[in-house]
């Protein structure tokens, strides 16, 4: 490729980056591919080449520089995430809208969803329980993955940096050349393969113990999407995906008088997917959009005794060792269709079964929830869009059936409403009010953990979460010659009844049980503000310039029953991202600030505590290498680096204020970061 014909399609890419930004395009929720213009939603889309500026390696890492989404880092659990003041399980996280299980202590971990696969994030704060059901009370997160639609390409990306992370990652959009294809009509499918391995040595903060702060990990990953079609009207994909975990955790050092003792477990995480997405226009105008998977969820924990003197290892204790296997099955229907100018009908099934083994809650127990969806939207003159929705469920583990009355009780009926008024052509509100659902998962209901360090208990007899949200946003968007802008202002409002908690019910035997708490309440106001600036007349000249600013302040609170008192936390997020290109010499240059105000929280059993402000700062420099065009035609290898630095100010832990004892007792050091690192990233695509 000349230099003059690349340097054409760097601009054409960052102008693309300016659109993306100001108006990006999502599926969550729609079914179809939507401007979010066009949307009764308020969304949040998180570009892949944003992620690649960024340097992250995995989902958790992106998100930790996005304010009002607050991060929660576990030493063995991973990475958990806060939407609107919910965490835990009250947050859906989907991959291509697909549902992904496997929690532990009511998250997913977000370290264990690679960036390298990743096409763009959609995130939509507040209940999507009408579309998504259960567990979508605080909001959805759905990772959108690469599709098999692009030009043929092998790509090999390398990363290393100062924390012991060596990362390296294989991706190839390749043609099939199968020819029974063509016997069939239709056309030969596109594939896309993504494998790598990453690892992570590990950091001790204290080297005087055999502890880490941060458990070293051993990642490896493989995914395949295969894409084909019949003619125009019909888009079939195929992905099947696989994930490997290994992580050490060793205990400290016990001596006696003839031997130095210490024990090391070891958690397995296996992760498999399969999943088939059908995309059909029929010739009446319908849209439908038809999703079937399977997921497969499994935990190994192992213990071995190691003589830290001789170097043998023999089996732990039995009660020690722990298997989990999390099965989930998954098919939904999304039909849309335009009937005129003033209606546009959205409706469908869910269907979902969950199976848990484990050695915690018993015998296998599963759970079938079966729903149907209905989402109208009505325009009202060119200016107002109301969207009123409905679901309407089946769940077998709460439907009853009323012997009196001679009727069955299947749960309840969500509703929900969302209105934009576009006031001009730039400037448009939103407000909407969604009601949640939230039924208490295998592990809330059934699980038995006793020890002599543990007495946890699940309760088949909790309730399920009711939650009622209230959403309002302005949206403002502005474009010249030279710069595009947008401003959001948002404010949201949650109540929470019957939510699910793990709490102290009895101190005399240090008793923990899930429990139905009286109420909950968040609510918060926040404030984004994005800017491209740099554009010429033609527009070849990409935007040079790009900033992204916001904040968000975050309140909850919760009491356990009429006469508790109410415990809370409240929090201030901000963030600003800031770059400038250079496109004609083929350099980007980002920083990213993203600062946490001092936090309180509150515990499971009901008591508080605080954490101090802190920010985090990285910052990176890409420089990709024009290719350039022999005689023959051949195209030399274009190649990109990147260097940067993560943590530019150190942050490691933060110390939190604990009043009582928890679980797991310590001393409220909360991780944050491994620490401040220099890294360095090179990216070789063969054409």
């Amino acid at each position: 490729m000349p230099l003059a014909l690349l340097s054409q399609s760097q601009g054409d890419t960052l102008q693309n980056e300016s659109e993306e930004a100001i108006n990006p395009v999502y599926i969550t929720g729609s079914g179809i591919a939507t401007k979010s213009n066009k949307s009764a939603y308020q969304i949040k889309v998180i570009s892949a080449k944003t992620i690649a500026q960024m340097g992250a390696q995995n989902v958790g890492e992106v998100l930790q520089n996005q304010s009002g989404i607050l991060i929660n880092q576990d030493p063995v659990l991973g990475t958990g995430v806060n939407l609107q003041g919910l965490s835990g399980q009250s947050v859906k996280i989907l991959v291509n809208g697909v549902p992904m299980v496997g929690r532990m202590n009511g998250n997913i971990d977000l370290g264990q969803i690679t960036a390298g696969q990743i096409e763009r994030i959609e995130i939509i704060e507040g209940p999507m329980s009408v579309i998504y059901g259960s567990d979508a009370i605080g909001g959805v997160i759905n990772i959108i993955t690469k599709n098999s639609n692009a030009k043929p390409y092998q790509k090999i990306t390398g990363y290393a940096d100062a924390v012991n992370n060596h990362n390296i990652d294989y991706a190839a959009q390749l043609k099939s050349h199968f020819s029974g294809f063509n016997t069939l009509k239709l056309t030969r499918p596109a594939i896309f393969i993504n494998a790598g391995r990453q690892f992570f040595g590990g950091i001790d903060f204290d080297t005087s113990n055999r502890q880490f702060d941060w458990k070293p990990k051993t990642k490896y990953y493989a995914n395949a999407t295969t894409q084909w079609k019949n003619g125009l009207n019909t888009n079939h994909t195929l992905r099947i995906a696989g994930y490997h975990e290994q992580l050490l955790d060793r205990s400290n050092a016990e001596s006696n008088l003839i031997s130095v003792i210490g024990y090391n477990k070891r958690f397995y995480t296996l992760r498999g997917e399969i999943s088939l997405n059908s995309s059909i226009t029929t010739k009446q105008g319908k849209h439908i959009q038809w999703l079937n998977s399977y997921n497969d969820f499994h935990r190994l924990n192992k213990m071995v005794r190691r003589d830290l003197v001789t170097g043998q290892e023999s089996p732990a204790n039995i009660a020690s060792q722990d298997t989990t296997r999390n099965r989930g099955f998954n098919s939904r229907a999304i039909i849309t269709q335009t009937k005129n100018k003033h209606f546009h009908w959205l409706y469908g099934y869910d269907a979902a079964a969950e199976t848990l083994q484990s050695q915690r809650t018993g015998s296998p127990k599963s759970i079938t929830d079966i729903a149907l969806f209905f989402q109208p939207e009505i325009f009202i003159g060119p200016k107002i869009s109301i969207r009123p929705s409905i679901r309407a469920m089946y769940n077998n583990r709460f439907a009853t059936y009323d012997i009196e009355k001679g009727k069955l009780k299947t749960g309840p009926i969500i509703p929900g409403i969302q209105t934009k008024i576009a006031i001009t052509q730039n400037l448009a509100l939103r407000a909407s009010f969604a009601q949640g659902f939230r039924a208490p998962t295998l592990k809330e209901l059934y699980f038995l953990f006793v020890d002599i360090n543990h007495n946890v208990r699940g309760n088949s007899m909790l309730k399920s979460e009711l939650a009622n949200n209230y959403i309002g946003s302005i949206d403002y968007t502005h474009s010249t010659k030279l710069m595009d802008l947008r401003i959001v202002g948002k404010g949201f409002y949650n109540h929470v009844n019957n939510q699910i908690q793990l709490s102290l019910v009895d101190a005399n035997t240090n008793l923990f049980q899930y429990i139905n708490i009286g109420e909950m309440n968040s609510k918060g106001l926040g404030a984004e503000i994005t800017t491209f600036y740099g554009k010429s007349q033609n527009k070849s000249i990409a935007p040079r310039w790009n900033t992204q600013a916001g904040f968000d302040f975050i309140f909850a609170n919760s009491k356990l029953n009429d006469t508790s008192k109410w415990v809370g936390f409240s929090t201030i997020q901000s963030k600003l991202n800031a770059g400038y290109s250079w496109p004609k010499q083929g350099i980007t240059t980002q920083l990213f600030l993203r600062h946490s105000g001092k936090t309180l929280n509150f515990l499971n059993n009901g008591d508080t505590y605080s954490t101090k402000s802190y920010s985090l700062l990285d910052m990176s420099v890409t420089k990709r290498f024009a290719s350039t065009q022999s005689q023959k035609g051949k195209i030399n290898t274009p190649i990109s680096l990147q260097v940067g630095c993560k943590n530019i100010l150190g942050v490691r832990q933060i110390a939190g204020q604990l009043q009582n004892a928890t679980i797991h007792s310590n001393a409220g050091n909360l991780n944050i970061s491994a620490g401040r690192s220099i890294f360095c990233s090179i990216n070789i695509t063969l054409l």
